[in-house]
Parts: C-alpha cells; structure tokens; sequence
C-alpha cells in the first residue's frame, strides 16, 4: 500500500487484523484506530509513518483492549509511551524499535503478563525506571543505548537478539 493510512479505517468495526508491514505507507496512525474495538493485530512495520506512536484515542483507557500484536518498527513515529499501555493486557508482541520516542519507559509494562516479545532498539533518549515482572518475556529484542540497563533492571527477562516474526 502506499499513502496515508485512511480516516475511515475507523469505519471496519469488525477489523481484527490490520497487517502493512514493508509498504510505502506515510502519514500518522489515524486517531480512528480506536474505534476498532476487535483489532488484535496491527502491523505496520517498516514503512514511513510518523505522528505519534500511541494517541489517547487507541491507547488510552478506553483503547485497544483486545490488541494482541503491534509493531511499528522502523517508521518515523514520535511521542513517549503511556502508563495506559499497561491495560493491553492481551498484547503478546510489543515492538516499536527505531522511532523516536522519547520519555520514560512506564513501569506498567511490567503489568503485560502475556507479553512474548517486546522489542526496542536505538533509542538514547529514552529512560527506564524499575519494573517488576508479573511473568518472564519470552524474548526481549533490546540493542545500543538501552541494552545494558534494561536487562540488568529486569533480571527476569531473557536477552534475545532474534528478530523472529512473532506470528
């Protein structure tokens, strides 16, 4: 695909899967995500979109509840991550290497129990506070400036540098 990531996704209620990843696709992730209550994979990796990562409208309270994938690696994303990511309590794959987020990593991430893969890399801006664990990650994806700090702050997490398509 190519272009902006239509408004009126918003539209398909039924969604469950949306899966662009290696596209031409620019612009931000439309607000209207949010109203796409079903939506358990969203995969826009490694294209050229930009805005922020996270908007109240889809991952705030009353977000993405049943999101089990979400990667959007490699785009041109900015903003910080929120507390409220902690309520994807579904989500198994959280990636978002090579953006530019900044801020502080929330300690909510800890609450994600069924999170499998949670990938960042290149990301010297953002810092960390302690997070306890409710369960191991399978696999964490953690390079450059955050690699150190993470895995010694979270003795729980095995340190993983496969970058396995997590479907």
């Amino acid at each position: 695909m190519i272009g902006n990531i239509p408004p009126e996704i918003g539209t398909f209620f039924a969604m469950t899967s949306y899966i662009s990843f290696f596209n031409a696709q620019t612009g931000p992730i439309p607000s209207t995500l949010g109203y796409i209550l079903p939506l358990e994979t969203f995969d826009v990796e490694s294209n050229n979109l930009d805005g922020p990562l996270f908007q109240p409208e889809y991952a705030g309270p009353d977000g993405l509840r049943e999101i089990v994938n979400f990667r959007a690696s490699l785009n041109n994303f900015i903003g910080t991550i929120p507390a409220e990511i902690g309520q994807w309590t579904k989500v198994q794959n959280l990636w978002f290497a090579d953006n530019q987020i900044t801020g502080t990593i929330p300690t909510e991430i800890g609450n994600l129990a069924e999170m499998g893969k949670f990938v960042l890399s290149n990301y010297a801006c953002l810092t960390f506070t302690p997070i306890f664990v409710q369960t191991s990650y399978q696999k964490l994806c953690l390079t450059f400036y955050l690699h150190y700090a993470l895995v010694r702050r979270i003795p729980l997490l095995q340190e993983s540098n496969s970058w396995d398509d997590p479907y």
